[in-house]
């Protein structure tokens, strides 16, 4: 499995929270991800990483069957997840995300893989790609 960096945009979101992350940490939990892996959570709530994680952590025990292992589960889950509060709309805002792709970059080992995950809804998508293009990061 290749090293990656899953960058979600609407990270803040109830698909983030009902879906993509009990999904991820179900791959975690199953050693099916990459050992050099993180996610990034782009969206405009301003979140630092620590709420994110609790955020995360939060939706993760709604969601999963209460296990005696699964706290500590949740906990190292959560250290892989970051966050970057942006106006998405703005593609200007776009280099605070490149900045901080390459700092999990350099951390993490991704190797420059990164995937971008879209939870928004559509009318965004053209003006998250657009900024992804403008900023280098496609």
């Amino acid at each position: 499995m290749e090293n990656q960096l899953l960058v979600i945009f609407g990270a803040s979101g109830d698909l983030t929270s009902r879906k993509l992350i009990p999904a991820l940490f179900e791959l975690y939990n199953q050693q099916l991800l990459p050992d050099h892996f993180a996610i990034l959570g782009v969206s405009r709530t301003e979140y630092t990483d620590l709420q994110f994680r609790s955020k995360i952590a939060d939706d993760l025990m709604k969601v999963i069957e209460k296990k005696e292992n699964n706290a500590e589960h949740i906990d190292a889950f959560c250290k892989l997840a970051f966050y970057i509060a942006i106006e998405t709309a703005e593609s200007s805002d776009y280099y605070k995300v490149k900045d901080r792709i390459a700092e999990l970059e350099s951390v993490f080992h991704t190797d420059g893989n990164c995937i971008f995950y879209l939870a928004t809804p559509p009318g965004l998508y053209e003006v998250i790609a657009s900024g992804l293009k403008e900023n280098g990061l496609t």
